[in-house]
């Protein structure tokens, strides 16, 4: 743009799913996309250069849209429904796209993504993608876990770790993670770290850790960071500073509890409450007492 120089880029609309997928997903800068999808493709993509610039995209795909980005152009756009289930971007002028070519297949399919409450595309993309990148990176750093997860019906605001080791402040440790990784900047507004006995995919679980095992003063920390400008909750000057908060909640027993001091989990699936004998006897009749089988 110093230069004055208009930037080629090119449009895929329509490529296979897992590629697609995978263009959404956050991957190192020293790595290249089309080679994890020819990972999850478990074949490689098959790729063909643009017909007005150099660029390479999908051959599979539907439609492609070749042009330029302009210099100094801008141009009114939006508003448009976002990831987080509301319309909070005011119509603004945005980078301006030159077209110089439209490629298409016959009767071509037009893919649409139509952001708004969850759950759609792109909570499911991210659901899982953001999970795993989060996973790994904890592992990485030595953190006892057992599983994460991004609940798709959260709006990619929410992660939920489960922790299977406990020790001082490993709620805090997972939180300041959380805020550093890049991945995360936009996202994952909410940590919420439960134990081992909690299912990270049951968000009924979580919710129940989450009211009875949160201490609302000890159990709550909020970090400052950057955040999205499009969270709603953010007045004025947040969004235009493009600064939020990252809140953690620690729904662990603490540390110093002897197991007599920690509360018992009543649930049918505990030995201690329910023993063996009783939760087999109970599911082998289940039909008996007149209940569908689930």
């Amino acid at each position: 743009e110093k230069e004055n120089k208009s930037t080629p880029f090119a449009l895929v609309i329509g490529s296979d799913p897992l590629t697609a997928y995978i263009s959404a997903t956050p991957i190192a800068t020293d790595e290249e996309e089309v080679k994890h999808a020819g990972g999850l493709r478990e074949e490689s993509v098959p790729i063909t250069k643009c017909t007005t610039n150099d660029l390479f995209v999908p051959a599979n795909s539907e439609i492609v849209i070749e042009g330029e980005i302009l210099p100094e152009t801008w141009l009114p756009e939006g508003p448009f429904g976002e990831f987080t289930g509301y319309r909070v971007a005011p119509r603004d002028f945005r980078r301006a796209l030159k077209v110089n070519s439209i490629m298409y297949r016959d009767n071509p399919i037009l893919t649409v993504s139509s952001l708004g409450v969850p759950v759609d595309d792109t909570d499911i993309v991210q659901a899982s993608s953001f999970s795993i990148i989060l996973k790994e990176e904890l592992k990485s750093k030595g953190i006892p876990i057992t599983d994460v997860h991004m609940p798709p019906e959260l709006a990619s605001t929410t992660i939920v770790v489960g922790v299977e080791d406990l020790y001082g402040n490993i709620a805090f440790q997972i939180g300041y993670i959380v805020s550093s990784h890049p991945a995360f900047a936009n996202y994952g507004c909410h940590v919420i770290v439960v134990e081992s006995d909690v299912n990270v995919f049951d968000l009924d679980e979580v919710f129940h850790a989450l009211a009875t095992r949160c201490h609302p003063e000890r159990g709550i920390t909020a970090i400052k960071t950057p955040t999205s400008t499009l969270i709603p909750y953010l007045n004025r000057r947040e969004k235009e500073w493009g600064y939020g908060v990252k809140t953690i909640f620690d729904c662990t027993w603490p540390r110093e509890w002897s197991k007599v001091e920690k509360p018992v989990y009543v649930s049918f699936s505990n030995n201690e409450i329910y023993p063996e004998g009783i939760q087999e006897k109970v599911i082998e009749n289940w039909e008996d007492y007149g209940y569908e089988k689930t």
